[in-house]
């Protein structure tokens, strides 16, 4: 699905976090499992990068979170591992969290 359907889609409800552009250099994340929303949360401070996702669609989602050494992207894959949710890079870069 191209973003710019999914931006039209998700427009009713949607958490767009944007910070700082991140890099594709390894650094350490410490995302605590628990709320998923929480868990993106808490990566969005950590990583720098910035995504859109539908907060109401992660209520009572739970993460496995991320303690290690990881690019941004690789550390997002495993905050939403198990989830249900994934994550959808367009040929921009721009990051979405979509149900798989």
């Amino acid at each position: 699905m191209a973003l710019k359907g999914l931006a039209a889609a998700l427009a009713a409800s949607v958490c767009i976090v944007a910070t700082a552009p991140a890099n594709a250099q390894e650094r350490q994340f410490d995302i605590p499992a628990g709320n998923l929303k929480a868990a993106l949360d808490s990566f969005a401070r950590q990583a720098g990068t910035p995504f859109i996702y539908q907060s109401e669609d992660m209520r009572g989602i739970r993460s496995r979170g991320y303690r290690g050494k990881a690019s941004p992207q690789s550390a997002l894959e495993q905050v939403l591992r198990g989830t249900g949710f994934v994550m959808r890079v367009d040929t921009s870069g721009a990051i979405a969290v979509t149900r798989a």
